[in-house]
């Protein structure tokens, strides 16, 4: 990898992009992606399609994928120094994960999310 990729992942990586604040993740896509496609345009959900139009008879290629990441909300902080939160988008939200600074080794369980800090 290049160093010029090197820049571009670390910019997606660091740009914030959970469930329904996909912002700034779309600005760095865009800006990359509009150095090597035909057209850049966006459907109604916030979608970016990028096009390039290549050789007739070229394979046709389709990259897909998504803009947003796992988050969290915290909804609680309670007496004990636990933190309870809420997932945003991801597989986690139809499961549970707890852990304390003695139990790091995390176990799924039907119960709220809690982190000792």
């Amino acid at each position: 990898m290049n160093d010029k990729e090197l820049i571009m992942l670390q910019e997606l990586t660091d740009a914030r992009g959970v469930p329904g604040n996909e912002k700034e993740v779309r600005e760095v896509f865009v800006k990359y992606a509009e150095k090597s496609t035909s057209s850049i345009s966006y459907d109604g959900l916030g979608s970016v399609i990028a096009k390039h139009i290549g050789d007739e008879t070229g394979p046709k290629v389709l990259f897909a994928s998504h803009l947003d990441e796992v988050g969290f909300m915290v909804t609680a902080i309670t007496e004990e120094g636990f933190i309870k939160f809420q997932t945003l988008g991801g597989w986690w939200s139809s499961s549970d994960v707890s852990s304390t600074s003695s139990d790091n080794d995390f176990k799924r369980k039907n119960v709220t999310w809690s982190y000792w800090m």
